[in-house]
């Protein structure tokens, strides 16, 4: 077996995202969800790869205070990877959490403006971080995180956009990263809602050749149906249209929000 595989680019769009938006004190949203993806090749490099993933994601949000919401995470990714004639197969686990502040009270941003920010920390495996060697690569990573949501209306219809970016500390060889992550929503009915979303990830090389610079974007279209008033369901498709040193990715993701 290689004692290094070339670094993949996974940076997948998660179906945890809940945006700048606070839970009210003492209540609860859970997201649950699956994502399976796929590439055969790479932005920037020309070596024969495949790749394959699963990801099961859980994700549990409580409001701690009208303005500070507590975030856990926990992920778990099956991995298949093919290089070069290679074959590799890995199971990885990963375990997060985090604050998001409340922000847009106190600046008097006026009504419809949501701004937080948001501290964390996360402990993973190989392929549960952005850039993925062997599986005896994992680490750490904080992250500092500003959020900003806005409501709209629209043909008489609401609909929301959120922004998002921030910097990711890691631990070890592997580069800090710089996300930047969009979304917008609209709901076309009473119960049922178009997402789009982009998810950008740029990062400096590493500490060593084995961990280049690199850029990977992502955009994902979700139909979001609400079965009631404490629970959603998203389904979503993503591609890769542009990159360097990034896997070139597709795949779907499914989702389980229940509120509390």
């Amino acid at each position: 077996m290689m004692r290094w595989l070339i670094p993949l680019l996974l940076c997948l769009p998660s179906c945890a995202e809940a945006g700048a938006w606070t839970q009210d004190r003492g209540k609860w949203q859970i997201i649950s969800g699956a994502i399976a993806s796929e590439a055969d090749r790479s932005f920037g490099t020309t070596t024969p790869i495949t790749f394959r993933r699963a990801l099961f994601q859980a994700y549990a949000e409580y409001g701690f205070r009208d303005n500070i919401t507590l975030v856990a995470t926990a992920e778990s990714a099956s991995v298949r990877v093919v290089q070069s004639g290679t074959p590799f197969r890995a199971v990885d686990n990963a375990f997060g959490a985090a604050a998001r502040f409340r922000l847009d009270k106190y600046l008097h941003l006026g009504a419809g403006n949501i701004l937080s920010l948001e501290a964390g920390w996360r402990v993973a495996g190989a392929f549960n971080f952005a850039i993925s060697a062997n599986r005896s690569m994992g680490g750490q990573g904080g992250e500092l995180r500003l959020l900003y949501g806005r409501s709209f209306k629209l043909a008489g219809r609401d609909g929301f956009v959120d922004i998002e970016t921030g910097y990711d500390f890691l631990t070890g060889p592997r580069p800090d990263e710089m996300p930047l992550d969009l979304t917008a929503g609209w709901w076309i009915g009473k119960n049922h809602m178009l997402m789009a979303q982009s998810f950008n990830l740029l990062s400096q090389a590493g500490a060593t050749p084995a961990w280049p610079a690199f850029n990977s974007h992502k955009l994902q279209l979700s139909w979001v149906w609400r079965r009631s008033p404490r629970s959603l369901y998203q389904l979503g498709v993503f591609f890769s249209p542009a990159g360097n040193n990034a896997l070139v990715e597709d795949g779907f993701s499914f989702s389980l929000w229940r509120r509390f």
